[in-house]
This record gives structure tokens, sequence and C-alpha cells, in this order.
């Protein structure tokens, strides 16, 4: 019941509302948590971070910076 209205409150787009409620929710979806999540590995990307980060500048919409210590 809870999944199902988790689903229904998901945008066209994807996203669940905002940035950190998507962060929060796709650990559920994926019968997961964030600790299990940083022990993924994602495939070797097929762009450089400077071709990344030129894409990510003509997104539409809101963009936070977040920082790693």
């Amino acid at each position: 019941k809870a999944i199902k209205q988790i689903l229904r409150s998901q945008e066209k787009d994807g996203s669940f509302g905002g940035l950190m409620n998507t962060y929060y929710v796709l650990p559920v979806l994926s019968m997961s948590s964030l600790v299990n999540l940083s022990i993924e590995r994602c495939p070797k990307l097929t762009e450089d971070e400077n071709e990344g980060l030129e894409l990510l500048k003509i997104q539409l919409g809101e963009k936070w910076n977040i920082s790693y210590s």
C-alpha cells in the first residue's frame, strides 16, 4: 500500500517532487537503503567530466551544489 502511494506521487519526469524527495524514495523502491546504494558500482562513463558539466548547465530547473567531505 505504501509503495503504491509513493508511485502515485511520481511526476512525469520520473522525480518525486524534488531532488531530496527523489533521493530518499529511490532506495525504498529498490528495496534497499542508502548504505546499500553506496556499494553499487556505476558503469564506466562515456563522457568526460567537462562534457558532463556542460550537459548539466543546460538542464532546466533548480540546481543545488553538494559537497562531500
